[in-house]
């Protein structure tokens, strides 16, 4: 990745899709955290995202993953 785009990433976010729904939705890891940062996912629902996922899920799908309202 050059450079620019890294900072570019850096400075607006970078747009991820959803494994579990497709959707896009914005990570700020590289800014100053990710809003995924600041869920409380308890230790069993986060060892099934682990299994059943290899990247991130948007705001919604992690809301229903801690509420136990996923598909």
């Amino acid at each position: 990745m050059a450079l620019g785009e890294t900072l570019q990433r850096a400075l607006t976010g970078k747009r991820e899709t959803c494994q579990a729904c497709g959707a896009e939705f914005g990570c700020g890891a590289l800014l100053t955290g990710c809003w995924c940062w600041k869920v409380d996912v308890p230790k069993a629902t986060l060892a099934d995202l682990k299994e059943r996922y290899d990247r991130c899920l948007c705001p919604s799908c992690l809301d229903k993953a801690v509420a136990g309202t996923s598909d």
